[in-house]
This record gives structure tokens, sequence and C-alpha cells, in this order.
């Protein structure tokens, strides 16, 4: 469902962490073109649980990634529940149905080996349902902290205290809810300065009828949502996002955003007339000072045409590609459709060095991308931004 990619053992070659339904998996990059599952070695076989998201991030700046797990909501195959749209076949049932659980953090131990903290660093909290992770320093205190996206559940924001625990703060930073006080479906997420304020922003995609979140950071611990008196916000009203991110597809220096849209029911239509299945994905140009505007349709109709958006195997190489090609068009496809170009499979080794252009004081436990000498243009990465994949598909 999701991916994270990071050098957890320090030996140069970045890592795997494939989430699951069931049981998720440790992927140890041998060196030679080659991986090995080290999931049971690595202490992570037990736990099994509704994985959707994962990120990579040195919470405790030891000098060595630890892992962050995200789950959706307590449900198996045998327990699952009957809903319908229309009353005669069957369709998904809103999370509102099943329990919620936990996000799980793994401390990385340096000898290989993971343990659970999950309870001592008080991130447990049973009633999430998570299905996207941002990590960002949201007060600029030097700690990278921890925002979950989740689905019918207020948004949770963990600051880092920096003593190897968080303490959470969502409803009083305003980003746990709407600004009419109402739980969103949130799935992807992202974080970027995207005004040059010197304060990391949110964006957080939602269901149709819900409007993208653009949670402005005001400093001083506060985020204003600006979506609604935005394009960004109008434009998204009846679109159902899924994957997203800032990307600086134009090269003007301004974070744009991309978003693959795409709802979860086939028949839609039959009940609400104006919210479509396939939908066309949201590019969003940022012209300065705050302010976005969607030129979608402008880009050609290859770009703009309908899709069951959802988010691809691999984030990293489309940032990389659009960072490469300047090619919204490209990145666009491979996000909506699901499927990877040929260009950008020659780029899966990349970074995502659009990360690192957005974030030029990145301190240690980001462990930024290094890029090669001026003049070429494709990047190295010793080791990847810690929240390269934050949305996958989930249906």
């Amino acid at each position: 469902m999701g991916v994270a990619v990071g050098d957890y053992d320090n030996d140069g070659f970045d890592d795997l962490f494939v989430t699951a339904y069931g049981q998720s998996h440790l992927f140890h990059n041998n060196g030679n073109g080659t991986f090995a599952d080290v999931t049971q070695k690595a202490g992570l076989l037990g736990p099994k649980e509704f994985s959707s998201s994962a990120a990579w991030v040195d919470y405790d700046k030891d000098g060595r990634l630890d892992l962050i797990v995200g789950n959706y909501v307590q449900w198996a195959p045998e327990t699952d529940l009957y809903c319908t749209l229309d009353g005669k076949s069957k369709s998904y049932c809103t999370p509102e149905s099943y329990k919620g659980t936990s996000v799980r953090l793994w401390h990385n131990r340096g000898d290989g080996t993971f343990e659970d903290v999950t309870q001592k660093a008080g991130l447990a909290e049973p009633t999430s349902k998570t299905l996207g992770i941002a990590v960002l320093d949201y007060d600029n205190d030097g700690w990278p902290d921890l925002l979950f996206s989740n689905d019918t559940q207020p948004n949770k924001l963990y600051r880092n205290n920096g003593n190897g625990t968080f303490t959470e703060k969502a409803v009083v930073a305003g980003v746990a809810f709407s600004e009419d006080g109402v739980a969103r479906a949130g799935m992807g997420v992202d974080a970027s300065d995207y005004d040059h304020s010197g304060f990391p922003s949110l964006l957080i995609t939602n269901f149709s009828n819900q409007m993208i979140s653009l949670y402005h950071n005001e400093g001083k611990g506060l985020f204003v949502d600006e979506a609604p008196r935005s394009d960004i916000g109008r434009a998204s009203l009846l679109t159902l996002g899924f994957g997203c991110f800032f990307f600086d597809y134009d090269l003007d220096g301004w974070p744009d955003v991309l978003v693959a849209n795409g709802h979860i029911d086939a028949d839609i239509q039959r009940v609400q007339s104006n919210v479509k299945y396939a939908m066309p994905p949201h590019l969003f140009r940022n012209t300065g000072k705050g302010k976005f505007e969607e030129v979608t349709k402008s880009l050609g109709q290859a770009f703009a045409s309908a899709r069951v958006g959802r988010v691809p195997p691999t984030l990293t190489s489309i940032m990389t590609a659009a960072w490469i090609y300047s090619s919204p068009q490209m990145a666009a496809r491979c996000i909506c459709s699901g499927t990877m170009h040929k260009a950008l499979q020659r780029q899966t080794r990349a970074c995502a060095s659009s990360w690192l252009a957005r974030n030029p004081t990145a301190t240690a436990w980001a462990r930024p991308c290094v890029l090669r000498p001026a003049g070429k243009r494709k990047p190295r990465c010793s080791a990847v931004a810690p929240a390269i994949f934050r949305r996958a598909s989930l249906f």
C-alpha cells in the first residue's frame, strides 16, 4: 500500500519498507541490485495491521533512521460489513463503521533491529485512522515533528519534545478539524514552506464535498486553513483527492501543488450526479505571496483527462523526474494512472531533490540528498528525505 525509502543501517544503500494489510515488510538493500526480506531479523515481524503509509525519520537525532508507520482501521475479511449506496449492490462502508487504531513508532537500535516505542514516545492513540504521514519541523526548534492525516477522525500533530517523546498539538494548532469543526476524510499529506515565510505549511487531501486543506503556518504554533479563500479550495470541492505533494514544476522557485483524484465508488453518480468516479488531477501553480491558480486544463488533454487517480509505486521517482524533465504531464501521468512511464523507470534510484530545494536548512535528522556537481541535473542520494511517500491506494 505504501513504501518508505531510507538507509536504516547507514551502509550507503537505500532500503525499503513496504506497508501492507496483515504484515508489512522491510527489505534490506544488499548493494548488488538485490534485496533481502529482513522483517523477522529486524524485529518487525508480528503486528498484523492495516498499514497504509510509513516514513523514515531520525526522531531522536542519534544518527540512525527510525520508522513511523500509519495504520488505518481494524478490519478483516471475515468481519467485513455490507454497505450499499443504492440499496442493490455492495459498496465501501464509511470508516465510521470500523474502530480506529494507533500508529506505530519503531526505534532503530543500531544493530539492525528495531524496538516498538509507540507507548513510550506518547504516540499510542487507538482512535486514529491514519492514511498519510508528514515529517516537518513546524515550530523550527530543530526537532522533527509528525503530522498524521486521519480519515473521519481528527488529524494529529505531534510536537517532538526533544527527549524521545511527543505531545499532541493538532487542536490547539488548528489542523485537527475543518474551519467549521468537522473531522474530514484526511488522505494524502505533504509539508512545504510554499510562501517563503520560514515555516512549513501543510497540504491535506480530503473526500469529495470537503475540499483540500491548505493549512498555512502562521508561526508560534498556529495554522490557518487558507483553502476556502483560494483556488485550491474552490477547485477541489467536488473532487476526491488521494496522493498530493509540493514540487516546483516550472522551476520559478515557488512550490506548486499536484493532486491525484478519483472516487472510490464506481457508481457514485447514481446518488451524486455532480461527483464523478474518474477525475482529472489538480495542478496548482504557485503565483507567489501565498496564492495559487489551477493550470490543469492549460497543460493539454493528456494531462487533464479524467482518471481514477491514486498514487504510483514510487513517489520518489516522480518527484525527481518532474525536477529533471520539468514535465508536469509526465508526473501526472504516473501519479494518476498508477503506472510508471519508461523514462521514469530509469530514475528510480534518484532522490526527491525538490524536497531538499525547499528545505535548504534541513538538519541531520532529515538526512537529505547529496547533489552532484553543478551542471549535472541528475541527483545522487546518500539517503532520502524522511517522508518521501505519504499515501498509497487503499482501494
